[in-house]
């Protein structure tokens, strides 16, 4: 690659990490102000609810551009690591602060409850009604909806989450999984329903649009197998050898979804990955595998990921 071409491809680099960069700001700030207020409403727990779960999905779109960054960007490597820290550190911060708003609301939501639980019957139903992240006459779901902009590879993941959270949701309106669905989408998937009114008929046909547009098996194979195989030099951290055994299982689990005998691939995925390991874990692995009395399955090999990134977390 040319130093030209290398520059470009950094500056487009640089431009996507300040786009995440932002959205995490934005996300600094909202936690900022919910902690100045002296309580929080509901509305704006469900809102915190919906910004958490999108948010934690961000530190694999910064971990795996700032990869990128690093490997072309030799000559500023204490800046880049300085940079890396800066935003883990920022990210695990504000992260924690929303569990533990989140939790302790749910606390003292419950605590309160029990208190009056001989109160009026009226009462009660309040209670009920608001308990942890329920609105609306129905209850949020807790468990994390992944965002979706339009990425073929990130389609999967968040049909079946969405679809089983929310779409066959038979207790949610449809007016209100519209809602729901707005919320989650981004980029090219927010534009392919942009054109509609939210309203409880046309929610059927929104994500009738979505599947129509991104349920191409060509293409999310094609988009898997990119992703599967084209990642970046893997470092000496725990936290990019945890980063690519998620990235290849994400990506296998897909394929297997899709059709694929991914369940052959193992002694192939080894050795795609470990000609990307850093020389330390490479020399490493070798001496694990020659220790083995068989041919080492990809159980074997995230197994021993996952302990050396333990080691290295020390």
């Amino acid at each position: 690659m040319s130093t030209e071409t290398e520059s470009r491809e950094l500056k487009v680099l640089n431009i996507k990490r300040s786009n995440i960069k932002g959205r995490l700001t934005k996300f600094k700030n909202f936690i900022d102000n919910l902690k100045t207020s002296e309580s929080f409403s509901d509305v704006e727990l469900t809102e915190l609810a919906m910004k958490l779960s999108r948010i934690e999905a961000l530190f694999i779109e910064f971990e795996e551009l700032q990869n990128q960054i690093e490997f072309l960007n030799i000559s500023n490597q204490e800046i880049e690591l300085t940079t890396r820290d800066i935003f883990e550190q920022d990210f695990d911060h504000y992260i924690s602060l929303a569990q533990n708003m989140i939790k302790t609301y749910s606390t003292s939501k419950s605590t309160n409850c029990d208190i009056h639980s001989n109160s009026s019957n009226h009462s009660n139903n309040s209670c009920r009604h608001n308990d942890n992240y329920e609105t609306l006459g129905f209850k949020l779901p807790i468990i994390k909806i992944p965002s979706f902009d339009g990425t073929y590879f990130k389609w999967l993941e968040f049909k079946e989450t969405f679809s089983s959270l929310v779409h066959e949701n038979s207790k949610i309106k449809n007016i209100h999984k519209f809602h729901y669905l707005n919320s989650y989408l981004e980029g090219e998937a927010a534009r392919v329903i942009s054109n509609l009114e939210v309203s409880d008929q046309n929610y059927s046909q929104a994500w009738q649009l979505l599947c129509e547009r991104f349920d191409n098996k060509r293409q999310l194979i094609n988009n898997h197998l990119k992703s599967l195989f084209n990642f970046e030099y893997v470092r000496e951290t725990d936290k990019s050898l945890r980063f690519i055994t998620d990235h290849i299982t994400k990506n296998l689990r897909a394929l297997s979804t899709l059709g694929l005998p991914t369940d052959k691939w193992d002694v192939l995925i080894i050795y795609i990955v470990t000609e990307k390991l850093d020389s330390a874990t490479s020399f490493k692995w070798e001496e694990h595998r020659n220790s083995l009395s068989d041919i080492p399955t990809l159980s074997d090999f995230f197994t021993f990921l996952r302990k050396r990134a333990d080691i290295l977390e020390i």
